[in-house]
């Protein structure tokens, strides 16, 4: 998830020096940007993130990986 959130800033960033708002600038345009990210990744990379929980629960639970333990 954190990867996620990483690639999502980085675009931010990219797309807002590409693309500058006219009034608001190069940091305008990326705060924008980043609230667009915020509103349609995050609960994307959520359920992600849960979806992956699931399955490795699953496999531990019929024994076709083991869970390693610390």
């Amino acid at each position: 998830m954190l990867a996620d959130l990483v690639t999502y800033f980085v675009t931010s960033v990219q797309l807002g020096v590409a693309f500058p708002d006219p009034s608001a600038g190069a940091t305008g345009s990326i705060i924008k940007f980043m609230g667009i990210f915020c509103l349609t990744q995050i609960p994307i990379a959520i359920a992600e993130g849960l979806l992956t929980v699931l399955i490795y629960d699953q496999l531990t639970k019929r024994q076709l990986i083991t869970a390693q333990g610390h």
